[in-house]
């Protein structure tokens, strides 16, 4: 394999998910949000100091209730909620969201790429997002536009679904109903949704400045959360993503020990909950293989210990979800 080929954008070795992921389960789930808000997980946590580059789900909800900028809690919830790296996450526009359907998509605009759903529908007929982008008047090659980069898509080229993915529990709905807010505020002369009040770009020093600011005012409010450990802002919320699928695979997987051999269309060897999970949030976060998703899909030792507790608490939750799963990709 050559070099390029080997270190290029999203490389990565093991299974891949092959698109089968796209109708699935995990956008209403709210199991995680119990646990990480029952008092005895609080009192933990502030004796946990993080061991990762992951904000904490409690930080991160406390982070959405303090933002009380429509802009900034939404480009908060794309990177938390939905996984996007701040790149990204800066070049969304009005024709990547879908108020009636509840699906967002973030095309690369630098390329040919267009929003299309689990039934290969493009939003809005839009033209390839370059060629929107053209007929705008925008030159993403040009200041202002080519200083905030774009890194390669999410969800992984050759997806038939290009929706994204939200983490379980309110973010959702948080995400659309900060969107319709936003909406009514912001100049529509430029497609582009995140902007400066003057309706110019929102730039990437900018929103590291806003978050950063932010960071620090719950830090001051919560040190518990230990967000002074974390050497970075946007990319955390990211990380938080990872960890936060990666409890739910192990929860779902401890109650449900017995289907660890199961059988999934596009893999060669039987996987189990946890690897279908993790499968999902290859997908989602935009990885070519599991290696890479590693890096961020790590159940937390605290969450661990009270898996058991919660899985007995939420037993009627976690059976629906766990059914959805097996349902849906079990052989029968």
């Amino acid at each position: 394999m050559r070099a390029k080929e080997k270190h290029g954008k999203g490389h990565g070795y093991g299974l891949k998910s092959r698109g089968i992921m796209r109708s699935s389960l995990l956008e209403r789930v709210t199991v995680f949000t119990d646990l990480a808000r029952s008092k005895k997980y609080r009192h933990k946590a502030k004796q946990n100091i993080n061991d990762s580059q992951a904000i904490s789900i409690e930080a991160f909800d406390e982070l959405l209730k303090d933002a009380k900028n429509p802009r900034d809690r939404l480009i908060y919830l794309l990177c938390g909620a939905c996984s996007a790296r701040r790149s990204q996450a800066l070049n969304l526009t009005r024709y990547d969201i879908d108020l009636v359907n509840k699906k967002v998509y973030l095309p690369d605009p630098l390329s040919h790429e267009r929003p299309v759903d689990d039934k290969g529908r493009v939003f809005l007929g839009q033209p390839p997002r370059i060629e929107l982008l053209r007929s705008l008047g925008i030159n993403p090659h040009a200041d202002p536009h080519r200083s905030i980069a774009h890194k390669y898509p999410i969800p992984i080229r050759g997806e038939p679904d290009r929706s994204l993915t939200f983490l379980p529990g309110p973010y959702e709905k948080m995400f659309f109903d900060t969107y319709s807010e936003l909406l009514k505020t912001i100049h529509k002369d430029t497609p582009f949704v995140f902007q400066t009040l003057k309706g110019d770009r929102w730039k990437k020093t900018r929103a590291n400045e806003t978050i950063r600011r932010d960071f620090d005012k719950l830090d001051n409010k919560y040190p518990e959360f230990h967000l002074k450990n974390l050497t970075q802002t946007f990319h955390s919320l990211r990380h938080m993503y990872g960890r936060t699928m990666a409890n739910l695979a192990y929860f779902l997987d401890a109650k449900h020990s017995e289907y660890r051999n199961m059988s999934l269309p596009g893999c060669e060897e039987p996987v189990s909950m946890f690897n279908i999970i993790k499968l999902i949030t290859q997908h989602a976060m935009g990885h070519e293989s599991t290696l890479s998703t590693d890096v961020y899909f790590n159940p937390s030792g605290l969450m661990k210990d009270f898996a058991t507790e919660h899985i007995q608490k939420n037993i009627d939750h976690v059976n629906a979800i766990s059914s959805k799963i097996l349902s849906t990709y079990a052989n029968k």
